[in-house]
């Protein structure tokens, strides 16, 4: 009977969960088709009308989309730091992003957005460049053969990329196989590989240098770090010697001796002297 009891209870749990990922895939599905209407007949049409007839295809619009939220942004911006035009900055920027947007042709739109594709590419194509130099350079720190092996390691992969790639896109080799020849561009995109391969030997030459100046960084961090603390200190002794000073029988003379040997500490440090004043010159 225990038995059955857990078969049945394992079974209502199981269907239930079924019950409920069946419900959640109907309601998601409710909610994309509800979204889908709502752009094709009210979303798109609007945004259409707003940016301009000339917005016939999806990407257009979407392009344009983002260029007059940018737009609404920057005028906005520049319009709140000019007092006459505050009170009215939103109404404004909205009007001046819809003249700028409106009548932008595709080939225009093609032209702005090609400085947003060379930013994503550098971006992203760089990225893991620099993953791999802070790897490199502060991983193994320890050792100057392991970096450089890693260095030359990475610039033979590099190479091997950009010979594989650059035929790939000069005579249409793909993972798949042999494809209809493209268009050659006016910039191989396998140059990419083999310009990091470049950097790749820079490091490698660079190495000591680099490790030079990431210390002279560590240095600097941690004698900031310390000048702070030793600066902490002098204001404590500074503190304890005038806690009193406005109580009766306070002891200026010895007190000043005190701050005295504290502007001599901190003229050493290079903090300024004057910060510590004397009692009996206040």
């Amino acid at each position: 009977m225990k038995k059955l009891g857990v078969i049945v209870l394992l079974s209502l749990f199981v269907f239930g969960g079924l019950a409920d990922f069946v419900s959640a895939q109907l309601t998601l599905q409710v909610v994309a088709d509800s979204a889908e209407n709502f752009y094709n007949t009210i979303f798109e049409p609007f945004g259409k009308f707003l940016l301009g007839k000339n917005t016939d295809s999806g990407e257009l619009f979407f392009a344009k989309l983002l260029f007059f939220i940018i737009l609404i942004s920057l005028v906005n911006y520049a319009l709140s730091q000019v007092s006459p035009l505050q009170s009215k900055s939103w109404i404004i920027s909205v009007v001046v992003s819809i003249l700028a947007v409106r009548w932008i042709t595709p080939t225009w739109v093609e032209t702005v957005v090609l400085p947003y594709t060379a930013l994503g590419i550098a971006l992203t194509s760089f990225f893991p460049f620099i993953l791999y130099f802070f790897y490199v350079e502060k991983g193994l720190a320890k050792s100057t053969v392991m970096r450089k092996t890693a260095w030359i390691f990475a610039a033979v992969v590099f190479v091997g990329l950009f010979f594989y790639r650059v035929e790939a896109v000069t005579i249409g080799f793909y993972p798949s196989g042999i494809q209809e020849k493209p268009i050659n561009p006016a910039f191989n995109p396998a140059f990419i590989y083999l310009i990091t391969a470049g950097l790749c030997l820079i490091m490698f030459i660079a190495d000591k240098t680099i490790q030079n100046a990431l210390a002279n960084v560590r240095a600097s961090a941690d004698s900031d770090l310390r000048l702070a603390k030793h600066q902490l200190d002098l204001d404590d002794e500074y503190i304890k010697a005038t806690r009193n000073q406005l109580e009766p029988g306070f002891d200026v003379e010895k007190a000043d001796i005190v701050i005295k040997s504290i502007q001599k500490k901190a003229k050493r440090l290079g903090i300024p002297p004057g910060k510590y004043k004397l009692v009996g010159k206040a």
